[in-house]
């Protein structure tokens, strides 16, 4: 399977955090910042960090940034660069584009242009970005602790019509179901709180499960 391909434009605290988690994780990193000391700084943990200005469309098609499968931008505040910034990216046809925004109206301007995804970094901090992209079946995620969290996924195919029981998701990936969330007619939905181990899961629905930290990411994989 081919490493997913990700260009982070701007490496202050939020861009250098989702940069060196999707390294981590063995995507394929190229970074971008006009600061050539933050470039120095990353150089070694990603594949690939260049200094160029990211509102310079010339420079960001010469180090091939049409390429990769999604881009993250976050040039601090300056709100201008990061609009000019997300218009070349998807004139250059970048299919994912994610913005950290600084506003509502900033995200509302960007969410016109059409951006895949806006992020305010008081509610989203770099590696939580970082694991969604990686992980797009996850919904949300709550973090209890440094070591225990939340989070709404959506279950795998081969979760489908099996009940609770049959899956021994606590034996086999240490987390326990919470609830699970089931669409019903009409628009409704219904919500079933400590589903027992003889409850079902059938298509559309969405599980919250509770676990540490390092079996939740078992569960992704």
């Amino acid at each position: 399977m081919r490493a997913k391909q990700v260009a982070v434009i701007g490496l202050g605290n939020f861009g250098f955090s989702v940069a060196q988690v999707l390294a981590e994780k063995g995507c394929q990193v190229l970074c971008v910042d006009q600061d050539m000391e933050k470039v120095q700084a990353i150089k070694d943990l990603v594949l690939n960090a260049v200094q160029a200005d990211a509102t310079d469309e010339k420079a960001l098609r010469a180090i091939g940034i049409h390429e990769v499968d999604v881009a993250v931008i976050s040039p601090g505040d300056n709100r201008e660069a990061s609009i000019l910034a997300a218009m070349i990216l998807l004139d250059l046809g970048v299919k994912e584009i994610v913005v950290k925004v600084v506003s509502d109206l900033h995200a509302r301007v960007l969410k016109r242009l059409g951006v895949s995804r806006v992020v305010f970094p008081e509610k989203d901090m770099g590696r939580r970005v970082a694991e969604r992209l990686l992980a797009p079946q996850i919904l949300e995620h709550l973090e209890l602790s440094e070591e225990y969290g939340i989070e709404e996924v959506v279950p795998p195919g081969e979760f489908v019509n099996k009940t609770i029981g049959e899956l021994k998701l606590r034996t086999r990936f240490g987390v326990s179901v919470l609830a699970i969330r089931r669409q019903k007619a009409a628009g409704k939905e219904e919500v079933m709180v400590n589903p027992t181990r003889d409850d079902r899961i059938v298509p559309g629905d969405l599980l919250i499960v509770i676990g540490h930290e390092a079996d939740l990411e078992k569960l992704r994989e």
